[in-house]
C-alpha cells in the first residue's frame, strides 16, 4: 500500500493500465475477486477514494474534485503513450467519469451508475431522513439489502465485513442527490462531469436500468456511450457476471 495526496492505493500486475475506483462506503478491496485475473494480464491500480479505507478525508467530497485525487496518483505510473481503461462501481463512476471528460483515458467503464442523478436523488429520497439522523447505520444496511439482488451470498457478506461507514463521509458525498432543494444544482454537476471526447470509448454496465428515456439522454450527453442492460440483477453486476465484465475489461484493452 502506498499513500500520496492523502489517498491510499495499491499497485499490481503488469500490461495495460486498469483503474478501478469503488462505491461510496466501500473501498479498494471490493476488486478483490478480480484481481487474480486482473494483475495476470494488467497493471492494476485501486484507489480508496477521500474518506474511505486507509485514505484521510480533507476537502470536497465532490467527484470532479476526486477525479482531480485519482490524476494525481495515475500520472505517477502511466505511461503517456497509453492512457488507462478507467473503471467504477456507483458513485465510482461519477469520479471514472469525470476523469474521463477532463483527462485522457483508453476507455471508461461505469458499473450501474446513471448520470442523470435525478435518479440517484429519487432512490435515495425516502432514506434522506434517515441517513442524516440516528437510524443511520440501519438505514445504509436496508439500502446495501435493496442493492444486493443477485449477487452472490458469499459476495454480500464480503462486501458487508469489509463496508466501514461514516456518516460525515456519506453526507459530504451523497450531498448533491440528498437534498438539495434547488435541482438546478444536480444540473449542474451533472454538465461540469459531461464531456468525454468521442475518442474514449464510455460503456455503461447495468444491473438496474435506471427508467424509460435514460438511453436518449445519455445519447445527447455522451453521443458515443454504449449501454449495456445485464438484466436486474441488482447494483452488482460485475460481481453477479464477473467473467463477462472482465470480457468487457479485455475488449476494451483490445481496440
Amino acid at each position: 500500500m502506498s499513500t500520496t495526496h492523502a489517498l491510499a492505493y495499491d499497485l499490481t500486475g503488469s500490461g495495460p493500465l486498469v483503474v478501478l475506483i469503488h462505491g461510496v462506503t466501500e473501498n479498494r478491496a471490493s476488486w478483490d475477486p478480480f484481481m487474480p485475473e486482473l494483475t495476470s494480464r494488467y497493471h492494476v491500480l485501486r484507489v480508496d477514494l477521500r474518506g474511505h479505507g486507509e485514505s484521510l478525508a480533507p476537502g470536497s467530497f465532490n467527484p470532479i474534485r476526486m477525479a482531480e485525487d485519482l490524476r494525481a496518483i495515475v500520472a505517477l505510473v502511466e505511461d503517456p503513450a497509453a492512457p488507462a481503461i478507467v473503471v467504477g462501481h456507483a458513485f465510482g463512476a461519477l469520479v471514472a467519469t469525470a476523469y474521463g471528460a477532463a483527462f485522457s483515458a483508453a476507455a471508461i467503464i461505469n458499473i450501474d451508475m446513471a448520470l442523470a442523478l435525478g435518479t440517484a436523488r429519487d432512490l435515495l429520497y425516502t432514506a434522506a431522513a434517515g441517513l442524516r439522523g440516528d437510524n443511520f447505520d440501519e438505514t445504509i444496511r436496508q439500502l446495501a439489502e435493496q442493492n444486493y439482488g443477485e449477487t452472490p451470498l458469499h459476495e454480500q457478506e464480503r462486501l458487508e465485513a469489509l463496508r466501514k461507514v461514516k456518516q460525515d463521509v456519506v453526507l459530504a458525498t451523497w450531498g448533491p442527490m440528498l437534498g438539495a432543494s434547488n435541482p438546478l444544482a444536480l444540473v449542474q454537476l451533472v454538465e461540469a462531469m459531461i464531456g468525454v471526447p468521442a475518442t474514449t470509448p464510455y460503456v455503461t454496465i447495468f444491473g438496474r436500468h435506471p427508467g424509460p428515456g435514460y438511453e436518449a439522454w445519455l445519447e445527447d450527453v455522451i453521443p458515443h456511450a454504449v449501454t449495456e442492460d445485464w438484466g436486474r440483477i441488482g447494483h452488482y453486476p460485475h460481481l453477479v457476471h464477473p467473467q463477462r465484465f472482465i470480457n468487457v475489461i479485455d475488449r476494451l484493452a483490445l481496440r
